[in-house]
């Protein structure tokens, strides 16, 4: 996906997750103790964080800021409705691309474009998360759930796990891709994971399950809240 796609697919995705929010008391399967309102609330602060850093170009840690306390009264959807046109303004300025510098938790990717595909990928899970709560959940189109797999490989992975190693080295395998890498090094046993990239994204998130428990304790560390 290039940034134009990204960009697009980052407003529609989060417009999907602001419809989908039908019932903010319903309850988050994958997010414990959060209810609709309380994740629609909080995807709208990550985007308030991030369209904070990208508007002021900020690529000092220490200047980050944290989004201010929100009034009890508003609304959580016009909340994430505000805050995501404000991101993806934020991205669209004329004077910024994906080589834009700007700070990110990520030290190898100190620039726009991790911004932009982090906050798609943000965005697409818990509009996942919405959707499967209120209405039906929905599949992740193949190129997202690529992007998603390719930055769980070279950016997820290598930080999950400090001093210990993972029971298993996984083989993703798309059956509706040809792309396939394999994580957690080479060491045996290998375990391949064959599914629609979609299902895959969302397995590596800790949303769909497998019955192998040599998989689920490789997976276990996974968060996304």
């Amino acid at each position: 996906m290039d940034w134009i796609d990204q960009l697009e697919e980052l407003a529609e995705v989060s417009e999907r997750a602001a419809e989908a929010a039908l019932n903010l008391d319903a309850a988050v399967e994958h997010c414990p103790e959060w209810n609709v309102g309380d994740l629609v609330e909080h995807l709208a602060d990550v985007q308030w964080f991030w369209a904070e850093g990208v508007s002021k170009r900020i690529t000092d840690g220490e200047l980050v800021k944290r989004p201010p306390d929100t009034p009890d009264d508003l609304d959580p959807v016009v909340y994430l409705r505000t805050q995501s046109e404000r991101l993806v303004a934020a991205l669209s300025a004329e004077d910024l691309d994906a080589n834009t510098p700007l700070w990110t938790w990520f030290e190898p990717e100190q620039h726009a474009g991790f911004v932009l595909r982090r906050q798609v990928l943000e965005a697409t899970v818990h509009a996942w998360d919405i959707e499967n709560a209120c209405t039906e959940a929905f599949a992740i189109e193949l190129d997202v759930a690529i992007l998603g797999l390719e930055e769980f490989v070279e950016v997820m992975a290598p930080n999950l796990w400090e001093g210990s190693e993972p029971s298993v080295a996984l083989s993703l395998e798309p059956t509706d891709s040809e792309w396939t890498r394999t994580i957690f090094g080479e060491a045996a046993p290998i375990v391949r994971l064959q599914a629609p990239a979609s299902d895959l994204l969302l397995l590596l998130w800790g949303r769909n399950e497998v019955g192998d428990p040599r998989i689920t304790q490789s997976l276990g560390c996974i968060d996304m809240t």
